[in-house]
């Protein structure tokens, strides 16, 4: 397999997508210790154990909050790509240490792998209320991580949830998958508006 960089995506864009620039606003509020939110964080997404009902409510926020964050940006470029007609076997790929990572689904359980021998850096290893969620949150806790857009040679199944193009043929065959997100879109997006708004009214200066 062969790949190449088409895009590497600014520093901004990659803090909004990934969760970060939420957590770090949620930080300054609460004036917290970045291993202290992590921690009670990672608590929630495990075992539902929370110090009180306004930080369930503030977690709750942020699962739905960076989960379609990040969803909704894939699907984005999916669409905007497709109807302009833009045609790649392009994923998004997660650089850690300088190697290239997806996201992918092992027996009902999300994994963080390598691209190019498929090593897991991190897996779910029970159930969180959001799987999604929880490899941000693990993201969040290291150093230096970016986001590129890279091309492979050709489809491979493995990457199907990290595909932000397809080449023109599949395109074509996964025709009512990419229908159902197009229709699917415009509600997650006002719902995503409509929280993003009440979380900078209440987690900025």
């Amino acid at each position: 397999m062969t790949t190449e960089i088409v895009k590497h995506i600014e520093k901004n864009e990659t803090l909004e997508i990934l969760g970060t620039a939420y957590f770090d606003s949620v930080l300054k509020v609460l004036g917290w210790e970045k291993k202290e939110f992590i921690l009670k964080f990672n608590t929630y997404l495990f075992t539902s154990k929370v110090d009180s009902e306004n930080l369930k409510a503030l977690f709750d926020m942020l699962i739905e909050l960076t989960s379609l964050t990040f969803s909704l940006y894939k699907w984005s470029v999916l669409l905007v790509n497709l109807k302009a007609s833009i045609f790649s076997n392009m994923i998004l790929s997660i650089d850690l240490d300088g190697k290239f990572h997806y996201i992918s689904e092992e027996n009902s359980k999300l994994v963080l792998l390598n691209v190019d021998d498929d090593n897991k850096v991190y897996e779910i290893e029970s159930f969180a209320k959001s799987q999604i969620v929880a490899i941000l949150l693990y993201l969040y806790s290291q150093e230096n991580v970016k986001l590129d857009m890279i091309e492979l040679d050709k489809y491979y199944d493995k990457f199907t949830g990290s595909y932000l193009s397809f080449n023109q043929e599949l395109a074509q065959e996964k025709k009512d998958y990419i229908n159902f997100i197009d229709s699917e879109f415009k509600k997650y997006q006002e719902r995503l508006t409509a929280l993003q708004k009440i979380f900078f009214d209440n987690f900025t200066k």
